[in-house]
């Protein structure tokens, strides 16, 4: 076996080894089938992806109830990461002139079929929102080699603009600076009341058409 499988398996160990016995390995077995990309090929069916790693089913069952009735959160987990990261001090942290992009956006799991679905995601291929779960993404920006990687910081569970943006004022230091979309305007941002930001400007705007119209003249 690679020995990146081999250390993949022991970072997820150490990032589960401070749960209650029983939920650390059953959360260990579902992380790693997770980056094994067993949910991708089950398209999100649980049970098959586990067993597909070659779990028993005794330990298929296990990986199910923890995900669900576990003694774990996203929250710990994602400061176990960033602890562990630091520790190690092979992930820099990425710097522009000193200051720290954050990113935020969000990530739509489509659900088509899904009656009553009140939330919408924008799909690039269809030109369209579509029914959809959203959960919005904090993420700062960290240097491995020469390879530039998106750590995840912390998250919400729906696709309001304003949540997402206090959420991350709550995690932003003196030297972040917040990156958006174009879905997130100034109102929002004054709203969170956040200070340091570059957001995307719409490509139909008429300041765009403005600079299009000064560089015809040309």
């Amino acid at each position: 076996m690679p020995t990146s499988v081999y250390r993949t398996a022991l970072f997820l160990s150490q990032l589960v080894a401070r749960l209650p016995i029983g939920t650390n390995l059953a959360l260990a077995h579902l992380l790693f089938t997770l980056l094994a990309g067993h949910l991708l090929q089950s398209r999100g069916a649980l049970f098959p992806a586990l067993a597909t790693t070659g779990l028993k089913d005794s330990k298929v069952r296990a990986a199910q109830a923890a995900l669900r009735d576990g003694k774990w959160s996203i929250a710990y987990l994602l400061k176990r990461l960033d602890w562990l990261l630091r520790k190690e001090a092979k992930a820099i942290a990425h710097h522009i002139n000193g200051w720290q992009p954050m990113p935020i956006d969000w990530v739509g799991f489509y659900r088509p079929r899904l009656k009553e679905c009140t939330t919408k995601h924008f799909n690039s291929q269809a030109q369209r929102a579509l029914p959809a779960i959203e959960l919005g993404m904090v993420v700062r920006l960290k240097k491995v080699g020469n390879r530039l990687i998106a750590c995840l910081v912390t998250t919400t569970r729906s696709g309001d603009t304003v949540e997402l943006l206090k959420t991350a004022k709550a995690q932003q230091g003196n030297k972040d600076v917040l990156l958006a979309d174009s879905q997130v305007k100034i109102s929002h941002l004054h709203e969170a009341n956040i200070e340091r930001f570059v957001v995307r400007g719409a490509t139909n705007s008429w300041f765009a058409h403005f600079l299009r119209g000064l560089a015809n003249l040309r």
